[in-house]
């Protein structure tokens, strides 16, 4: 019951907006080998190595989410910050945290709007242990407004790690959302806990901590 009313305190939470059209990616069925490679640090190409191990989650829909309940695909890219490869994802370890992901790009006016309200609420509050909070800045576009992304999230005080997509979306695409702001939020066994498409205000971003402190 208490994650059925955080969850509709999400919903009542988001604020819709003009959605700029973005292309669905496809998304990737089947199990893609994890490797390792050598990475660029900069979002600025849209020519950016990620990996990634695991099936790709079916598209969000309007009635009960698909995805919720299965595994999360586990992903390899570079932290724009640092240019260092991360692993984001994995399950069952003794370290092994609930994330709130946050998937944003630097041109899209909604998450411009967002960005700074969000940052603001994490600056202001612990996350509860055991409960991370990520960005991936996605579609990469150097001749669109506040690129380089690393730079527009540094300069809206965003606390947390940013990672970097590529200019297809690919792990947009793999996690089966397809318009950004989203929310994904997965459980310390790397399995969906609930997505939401579109932007959230402090109040909704409180109840989705909540609700991945609670998985």
């Amino acid at each position: 019951m208490q994650r059925q009313q955080q969850a509709a305190a999400v919903q009542s939470a988001q604020r819709w907006g003009t959605w700029a059209a973005i292309a669905a990616g496809v998304v990737i069925l089947g199990v893609i080998a994890l490797f390792v490679f050598g990475g660029d640090a900069s979002d600025d190409t849209d020519s950016t190595d990620i990996s990634f191990n695991g099936v790709g989650l079916p598209a969000l829909s309007d009635g009960p989410d698909p995805a919720v309940g299965l595994k999360a695909p586990l992903f390899v890219t570079a932290d724009l910050a640092t240019g260092e490869q991360v692993v984001v994802g994995g399950g069952g370890g003794p370290n092994d945290t609930a994330k709130v992901i946050l998937f944003a790009a630097h041109w899209c006016p909604v998450c411009q709007e967002e960005i700074p309200i969000v940052a603001d609420w994490l600056n202001a509050n612990d996350l509860p242990d055991g409960v991370e909070v990520v960005a991936v800045s996605t579609f990469p576009d150097a001749t669109r407004a506040n690129h380089p992304a690393v730079d527009w999230f540094a300069g809206a005080d965003w606390p947390y790690p940013v990672m970097a997509d590529d200019a297809n979306g690919s792990i947009l695409s793999m996690f089966g959302m397809t318009r950004v702001p989203s929310w994904v939020v997965i459980d310390d066994q790397n399995f969906v806990v609930t997505r939401v498409a579109g932007a959230l205000d402090a109040a909704g971003l409180e109840a989705l901590v909540g609700i991945a402190a609670g998985s």
